[in-house]
């Protein structure tokens, strides 16, 4: 699934990292909240081309940017796998930002055997 958004946006990464690596000291081109998102989108490993998987690493702080580029980039769900002691703060979060709050559901996913497995996870829409 590719996604032109967000291809354009690990691209701007990439080049960031490379002339940070050349010595440079470019701006970094995304907030934290939006370099989360494409994250997200590249290492979430989503099977549904609309929908977003997203585990820990999300501050509460870092959600209204993550959010609006999740809808920019044509999002219409998220599923979080998080067990983290933040989880709460980022279910409101969702929340404060016009997210639904779907359900639970579980979503199965690879383990580096090649096998598979099922995690509980929790579904909002965007």
């Amino acid at each position: 699934m590719k996604n032109k958004f967000f291809e354009e946006m690990w691209n701007n990464l990439k080049a960031y990292e490379e002339a940070k690596a050349n010595g440079g000291r470019p701006e970094h081109p995304y907030t934290a909240g939006q370099t989360e998102a494409a994250r997200s989108y590249f290492y979430g490993g989503s099977k549904v081309e609309d929908e977003i998987l997203v585990g820990s690493g999300l501050w509460e702080k870092d959600i209204p940017d993550f959010i609006d580029t999740l809808r920019k980039a044509g999002i219409k769900n998220l599923v979080t796998t998080d067990h983290s002691t933040g989880l709460m703060g980022n279910l409101h979060g969702f929340e404060a930002e016009g997210c639904k709050l779907e359900g639970l559901c579980k979503i199965t996913e690879e383990d580096f055997l090649g096998g598979t497995k099922e995690i509980q996870a929790i579904r909002f829409s965007l």
